[in-house]
C-alpha cells in the first residue's frame, strides 16, 4: 500500500505502478433541530412541523450531493492508468480527492446561499425566530 492511500490497493506489475482496487464508504448523518419549547398554539407548532420538513428536504439536497460526489470521485479515480512511480500514483490520486472536495464544498455553499430544497413558501414567511420571539413581547 502507497503512503496516503488508505484503503487503495497498488499492483506493481513491470516496474508500474497501478491501483489494483479501491473503496469508498461515505458516512453521511443529518442533524434535525427539535423544538423543545413548549406552549407553543397549533399555528406556531404548524409552522415548526413545516420547517423542520423544509430543512430535511434542504439536508437531503446535501446528502444527493455528497453521493453523486463519491460517484463522480470513483469514476476519475477508474481511469488513472499506470505511473512509472507509486509516488506520481499517489500525488494523482490526491489531487483527484482534493478537487472533488473543493467542488463538494463550492456546491454546499451554492445550495446554502440559495436554500434549495426549502419549500419556497416558508422562504416568504416570517422566520420562527420572530414567531416564537413575538409571544415574548
Amino acid at each position: 500500500m502507497g503512503e496516503g492511500l488508505r484503503g487503495i490497493l497498488l499492483s506493481n506489475a513491470d516496474g508500474n505502478c497501478s491501483l489494483a482496487g479501491c473503496n469508498l464508504t461515505l458516512d453521511l448523518t443529518m442533524t434535525i433541530p427539535e423544538l423543545r419549547t413548549a406552549g407553543l398554539s397549533e399555528g406556531e407548532l404548524a409552522f415548526w412541523r413545516d420547517y423542520a420538513n423544509g430543512i430535511a428536504s434542504h439536508e437531503q439536497v446535501h446528502a444527493k450531493d455528497a453521493m453523486n460526489a463519491a460517484v463522480a470521485w470513483l469514476e476519475q479515480i477508474a481511469t488513472l492508468g499506470a505511473y512509472t512511480n507509486c509516488q506520481g500514483l499517489t500525488d494523482a490520486f490526491n489531487g483527484i480527492q482534493a478537487q472533488s472536495l473543493e467542488a463538494l464544498r463550492q456546491r454546499a455553499a451554492y445550495v446554502d446561499a440559495h436554500s434549495l430544497g426549502f419549500p419556497s413558501e416558508l422562504l416568504q414567511q416570517t422566520t420562527l425566530d420572530t414567531v416564537i420571539s413575538s409571544r415574548s413581547e
